[in-house]
């Protein structure tokens, strides 16, 4: 699972030995993940509403920033969209214990490629996309479509590798759900079903 945090909204850990639906099959529990919605962007009594965020640093940390918006169509649609970008390069690594460092790496296959004052393989360009429609018939029901885009392309390598160190590797990740819930003022009924296709 490819998911862009800077459109994370919640997320729900469940630890456990035994998976119900949900997470059949799992050993260790599961991990449910919610991106935002146009609920999340809009404010009460609004049409239109939009969410900026942009952040920057040092050490190779160029920027990272995302950008959604959303619309209430009418009283029972809505719609967002939202687009992220992020550009990491290779990092400088602290000096502190950098002779144990070398002295390892001389005597390893690392001695002939490591860089000690740059760490290779921790540059990544990412690129997202979210949208979602939001469709409300009723007070009970609710039909969501959402798709998710994930792009991102970043060096790799293992030790194995020794005509090649690292090498440049892509990730092409699209997602896509149809979400159907069904709770009216009854206890006892809470139906909920999705079809996805990633």
């Amino acid at each position: 699972a490819f998911v862009d945090s800077a459109f994370l909204r919640t997320v729900e850990v469940e630890k456990t030995r035994a998976a119900g639906v949900g997470g059949v099959g799992a050993l260790g529990g599961m991990v449910n993940f919610r991106t935002i919605d146009p609920d999340d962007v809009l404010q009460p009594g609004r049409n239109f509403g939009f969410m900026l965020d942009g952040t920057t640093g040092t050490n190779a940390y160029r920027y990272s920033g995302s950008a959604a918006a959303a619309w209430r169509l009418t009283p029972d649609l809505s719609l967002l969209v939202g687009y992220g970008d992020k550009r990491i390069g290779d990092y400088e690594p602290g000096q502190s214990g950098l002779d144990d460092l070398r002295a390892l790496g001389t005597s390893a296959y690392l001695g002939q490629y490591a860089n000690y004052e740059i760490s290779k393989m921790t540059a990544q360009d990412q690129s997202t996309a979210i949208a979602k429609v939001v469709w409300r018939p009723d007070d009970a029901s609710e039909l969501k479509f959402s798709a998710n885009g994930y792009w991102s392309s970043f060096e790799w390598g293992t030790a194995a590798e020794v005509d090649q160190y690292y090498s440049e590797k892509e990730i092409d990740s699209r997602s896509y759900a149809l979400d159907y819930a069904y709770r009216p003022q009854n206890p006892l009924v809470d139906l909920s079903a999705k079809l996805y296709l990633n």
